[in-house]
């Protein structure tokens, strides 16, 4: 699916949970087709706040976007499974940006915070709420040389992720992280238990490698996060490894960087 950029082709929306939708109903356009490519155009959900109001709903093996701008309310991009690939992207919405359990790579995008419509219910923005349940699991977000910042509206407290299921894995490398990233860059509630939807330590991931800007400071992150430092295991979320991007990726005539 192709368009002529951005700002000349716009696909748009405007469903959302507030009529009584369920989450995966919001979506403007759903992909079920493996093999999905989608460059230069604009996906919007222009939807009243009041829950999800997805912009793209992705569903299907090796997809593809390049140059997108994928626009919402909560949760403008809903990851929902196998694996994906971002390039050059921009992702804007008020909460929960990034959702779903994927095994997705977003590389050298704009991840967009913007509060327009207040700050959402539980006081604070979430940027991703990755649903991987069990370690064995492949599944997982990625964020690989990004720029992830707040933009416009009233000051809110910004998170890299809020912890959704006991094996949620949230990666974030490489990429600027903006000043409105609260010091203790992650929502987790932990359980050695497991009970309920707690995040298990021995199961979950949220890890960070060699960020920058006025929000990438580790000092005071929750207990629950890890910071990588050796690059032979950062590499192993980069493209090629975690989603096989070498066997997929190239034959869509897309850029790409596998590695670090």
């Amino acid at each position: 699916m192709y368009g002529d950029g951005p700002d000349r082709t716009v696909v748009f929306g405007s469903r959302s949970q507030e009529s009584g939708l369920l989450t995966y109903e919001t979506a403007t356009v759903a992909v079920l087709g493996d093999g999905f490519v989608c460059r230069s155009m604009a996906i919007q959900n222009r939807g009243k706040s009041g829950g999800a109001t997805v912009a793209v709903r992705v569903q299907a093996d090796r997809s593809i976007f390049y140059n997108v701008t994928i626009e919402g309310n909560q949760a403008p991009l809903y990851a929902l499974a196998h694996r994906q690939f971002y390039r050059e992207c921009k992702i804007s919405g008020s909460t929960d940006l990034i959702l779903g359990d994927a095994a997705a790579v977003i590389q050298d995008s704009e991840i967009l915070v913007s509060p327009d419509s207040g700050v959402p219910a539980y006081g604070f923005a979430a940027v991703t709420v990755q649903g991987r349940a069990e370690r064995f699991e492949t599944t997982g977000f990625v964020l690989q040389n990004c720029t992830i910042k707040e933009i416009g509206g009233a000051r809110v407290e910004i998170v890299l992720g809020k912890q959704w299921r006991k094996g949620s894995r949230v990666v974030v490398m490489e990429s600027y992280l903006g000043e409105g990233i609260a010091a203790e860059g992650w929502k987790v509630r932990v359980s050695s238990a497991g009970g309920g939807d707690f995040a298990v330590p021995e199961k979950s991931l949220y890890a960070e490698f060699e960020n920058y800007g006025p929000g990438a400071n580790t000092s005071k992150r929750v207990r629950s996060s890890t910071v990588i430092k050796e690059r032979s295991k950062a590499v192993q979320y980069a493209p090629n490894l975690f989603i096989q991007g070498y066997s997929w990726i190239p034959q869509a005539g897309v850029p790409y960087q596998g590695g670090l």
